[in-house]
């Protein structure tokens, strides 16, 4: 950071289970005792807010909602969709927009995309709300089963997402980054993007 510019730290906390099952979502009990511990143990390590990530249902969002909220820290939340405009529970954005606006999160986003399809998701999200909204998609490479992700192919290289990242911002977005498969040079791209 340069002299002079305030910096916060985001603590990242997501889903119990695994972020594209939404099937998995524990109970609401279970989900809130395990993400009160993890939004305490963010608040103790000195995070400035809990950053909540990928999340596929709009029931386990709000209850990590409520978890940060007690933790005493201002959360962020953020949808990982179908590419049809829909979260992987089924829900639209404008329906999990209205199931979450309740517990104040500052910001509420798309991610872990394709970027075309944040693209067409972000319109709605900017309708669906008044808070500030934001995205960050997939660069390079593709999920796999037993590695991750790999860093292999050839769409979404920097010039395209940030051709994205562009309309996102045209949209109504206020902050937006990279997820899997993005790396430095994806955000040094962003960064000559947004700043004047």
């Amino acid at each position: 950071a340069g002299a002079g510019r305030e910096v916060f730290i985001g603590g990242s906390q997501t889903t119990l289970e695994d972020c594209y099952e939404p099937s998995l979502v524990p109970d609401d009990g279970t989900a809130l005792a395990e993400h009160r511990r993890w939004s305490q143990t963010l608040a103790e390590g000195g995070a400035d807010f809990i950053f909540l990530e990928t999340f596929n249902t709009s029931r386990e969002a709000k209850v990590a909602l409520q978890a940060a909220k007690e933790a005493g820290l201002p959360a962020a939340v953020s949808f990982v969709g179908d590419g049809e405009g829909r979260l992987l529970s089924g829900e639209s954005f404008a329906e999990a927009v209205a199931a979450v606006e309740p517990f104040q999160p500052f910001a509420i986003l798309i991610n872990c995309m394709q970027p075309a399809d944040i693209t067409a998701a972000i319109a709605v999200l900017r309708k669906a709300t008044t808070l500030p909204i934001g995205a960050y998609g997939q660069g390079l490479g593709k999920p796999h089963e037993d590695q991750g992700w790999l860093f292999e192919g050839a769409n979404n290289g920097v010039e395209q997402y940030c051709n994205h990242v562009g309309a996102w911002l045209k949209a109504g977005a206020t902050l937006v980054g990279g997820c899997c498969g993005t790396n430095p040079t994806y955000i040094e791209a962003i960064k000559r993007l947004t700043t004047p």
